[in-house]
């Protein structure tokens, strides 16, 4: 598939919302950013998803293991590292403090990014293997079902990811569990890109993108906090808010011109994530040096300043992004 321009703005502002969501902002921004910046990149992932290209599943399992697991492993040891020997060293507060260096380890082999398990410096990293099974799920069901079947077998997910947040098991390793919620954003991205297309080409393309908005803010409003990884709330609110919220964004990517900063982080979103946390470690330390005062990440933080926070820690990463790209792209899955 070429490649598709609104898609890699739709990456760069989702990826931007990832970063902003992870500082303690307003917590009404929190429950918007919450509600659909996840599901987002599940959605592209179906809508790029072409098992024309992978008749084979070994084909298929090796590709996605050398672009999303390699990478995973990568950044999660790196990040370590890096905690460990520079965070864990030159903290003045924080829970960097008192933790204990295995369980870091640990969390990056158990991969489910939660409920204490989550990597000390970034944090989004579960994502990567959570998308991994989400693939091979879909692949899967691809290989064994026609395009008419495939709606139903959708339905059949939301309705096993909801039995499984009504028993309240332990979080599956590899955000397994999770993976059976993602794997539908992922069918309708896959499943309806053609209608997307047709969508973004009609006369009332521009209007509908207001009712999607409000859609999408009705229902995450009424749902409350939510995430992905979790916390779904009512689950039909989840999703009409998850796929709205989804489809606005696409749609406002696709009216934005796009620029050469903009290809560059929304064709590099896997790098961003990777060292977002080091990133902002980096930043933080800069402007101690400077202001010789600590930004706290315990209170909230006005928007202007976290969104500026934000926008830092991408640009920060352009320079490893063409290191990366340039001596070492076996490590982001690229030959």
């Amino acid at each position: 598939m070429e490649r598709v321009a609104w898609l890699d703005t739709a990456k760069a502002l989702g990826i931007f919302l990832v970063i902003l969501g992870h500082h303690k902002i307003n917590s009404t921004i929190l429950i918007w950013i919450y509600s659909f910046h996840m599901p987002l990149f599940f959605f592209i992932s179906g809508y790029l998803f072409n098992p024309e290209k992978y008749p084979v599943f070994s084909s298929f399992f090796v590709k996605k293991f050398r672009t999303l697991i390699i990478p995973y492993f990568f950044f999660s040891l790196f990040s370590y590292l890096f905690w460990l020997l520079i965070v864990h060293k030159l903290s003045i507060h924080g829970l960097s403090l008192r933790m204990d260096p295995i369980k870091p380890l640990i969390s990056i082999i158990y991969g489910i990014g939660v409920n204490g398990w989550e990597q000390p410096l970034d944090k989004a990293l579960w994502f990567l293997l959570c998308l991994f099974v989400a693939e091979i799920l879909f692949w899967k069901i691809n290989s064994c079902c026609n395009r008419k079947q495939l709606p139903l077998m959708i339905i059949g997910l939301v309705i096993l990811s909801f039995i499984l947040s009504i028993l309240n098991l332990p979080k599956l390793p590899w955000s397994v569990d999770v993976a059976i919620t993602a794997s539908v954003f992922y069918g309708i991205g896959f499943l309806y890109k053609d209608m997307v297309m047709i969508w973004m080409n009609n006369k009332n393309f521009i209007p509908s993108l207001l009712f999607l908005l409000i859609i999408n803010l009705l229902c995450c409003s009424l749902n409350g906090i939510t995430s992905i990884n979790g916390n779904h709330g009512n689950f039909i609110l989840f999703y009409i808010s998850g796929i709205a919220g989804v489809l606005f964004l696409i749609g406002i990517s696709k009216l934005i011109i796009v620029n050469s900063t903009i290809e560059i982080i929304g064709q590099n979103t896997l790098i961003i994530m990777g060292m977002s946390g080091i990133s902002f470690f980096v930043l933080r330390g800069i402007i101690y040096l400077i202001t010789k005062s600590l930004p706290m990440m315990t209170s909230e933080v006005p928007i202007f300043i976290a969104v500026a926070y934000s926008i830092l820690q991408i640009l920060f990463l352009i320079p490893i992004i063409h290191l990366l790209n340039k001596y070492f792209p076996f490590v982001i899955g690229r030959r």
